[in-house]
């Protein structure tokens, strides 16, 4: 709202009536109270600027104007490096190193060698703003233009610069599979990212689960071979003895003995081996006396002329046509078949033994006259005795 203030009013009214000029310029000349003060309400110091956009009102002295310098700072906004803070007077109108970049802006304005611009390089590092990776942070001075991807690792020497997660260097880790060359079990090739210091002999098997971890060429896993015996633990007969090597797979009933020739690889009490007991009769080839049929199952060991009579029993085990058994008396005379002169004559008790002709003809016995008919002599005369022989 505009309104006429009669003092000016007057004062104008009498120029113009002294120059000859009548103009009614009260009607044409209008003060805008909004930023002339009337000292009462909105100017509390007197100073001419309004409290509303006086920096200081309590203080006539101080006639800054908010809307020409927003800190309050003396400097003008133009020429304010920070307009927004009253602890930064420096003004761009000054240029301490004479370099040409004023000290709103200069990145060391003490230094006329250093000519770096805050408004295209923010962290004063040195590396443009377009080009800085992180232009908040001057101790990060990869450019884009040698690091793509901004992780630190130069484009050249980057295993993957397309990727700032990756961050292996073909310097350390020359197939670039993420495993130092110090570490990398092959560094040649980035297929094998085995670490030496979780597989001692680089075999691929963890130093963990290896069942030898100092020699590259025993791959055996516990995990799949408990007792590292070399038989995986699906076919190892015992899995928790490394002495036994027997597989499923090869011996079916685990006896040790190999299906091709044992004897009968569904029963594992049974380790025959045809190799050494042909007919598989328990009887070992060396001293079965029939090695070609399983039903003759006697030993030379137990019968040596290997005619069915054990040795122990055996009237002569040195003639297998003697079948004879000194347990056997079929006439039940008390005489073994070995001495009965006649084993189907239970009154025929004659013993070889006492009559090796087994003819009795004196009460008498004589050994001299046995030993004579022995020798089928045909008649005897022994004389002193009374007793003749025929």
């Amino acid at each position: 709202m505009k309104q006429l203030n009669g003092f000016k009013c007057l004062m104008i009214l009498f120029v113009v009536v002294f120059a000859g000029l009548f103009i009614n310029a009260c009607t044409e000349l209008a003060v805008d109270t909004a930023t002339v003060s009337t000292c009462e309400d909105d100017d509390e110091d007197c100073d001419g600027v309004l409290t509303a956009y006086d920096c200081d009102d309590e203080d006539a002295t101080v006639t800054i104007n908010i809307n020409f310098d927003g800190d309050c700072d003396g400097v003008l906004k133009l020429y304010d490096c920070d307009d927004t803070s009253s602890a930064n007077v420096l003004s761009n109108l000054t240029d301490a190193d004479g370099d040409d970049v004023n000290i709103c802006n200069d990145c060391n304005d003490s230094d006329a060698t250093v000519t770096d611009d805050i408004t295209l390089d923010a962290d004063c590092d040195g590396i443009l703003t377009d080009y800085d990776c992180d232009d908040t942070d001057a101790s990060i001075i990869s450019s884009n233009v040698t690091d793509a991807d901004c992780d630190g690792i130069l484009t050249d020497y980057d295993c993957d610069d397309t990727d700032a997660s990756i961050i292996s260097s073909n310097v350390t880790d020359a197939d670039c599979d993420g495993i130092e060359t110090t570490y990398d079990c092959d560094d040649t090739d980035a297929t094998i990212i085995t670490l030496a210091t979780d597989d001692a002999d680089c075999d691929g098997i963890e130093t963990t689960y290896d069942c030898d971890d100092t020699d590259a060429a025993v791959t055996d896993n516990m995990l799949l071979d408990a007792d590292c015996d070399g038989v995986l633990t699906s076919y190892d007969c015992d899995d928790t003895d490394a002495s036994i090597i027997s597989s499923n797979v090869t011996d079916a009933d685990c006896d040790g003995i190999e299906t091709t020739y044992d004897c009968d690889d569904t029963d594992g009490s049974i380790t025959s081996s045809n190799v050494t007991d042909a007919d598989c009769d328990g009887i070992e080839t060396t001293y079965d006396c029939d090695d070609t049929d399983g039903s003759i199952t006697s030993s030379n060991i137990t019968d040596a002329d290997c005619d069915g009579v054990d040795t122990t029993y055996d009237c002569d085990d040195t003639d297998a046509s003697i079948t004879s058994s000194n347990v056997t008396d079929a006439d039940n005379d008390g005489v073994s078949q070995c001495y009965d002169c006649d084993d189907a004559d239970a009154s025929n008790t004659l013993s070889t033994a006492d009559y090796p002709s087994c003819v009795e003809t004196s009460t008498t016995t004589s050994t001299l006259a046995d030993y004579f008919i022995a020798l089928s002599l045909s008649s005897v005369s022994v004389e002193g005795d009374g007793t003749t022989y025929t």
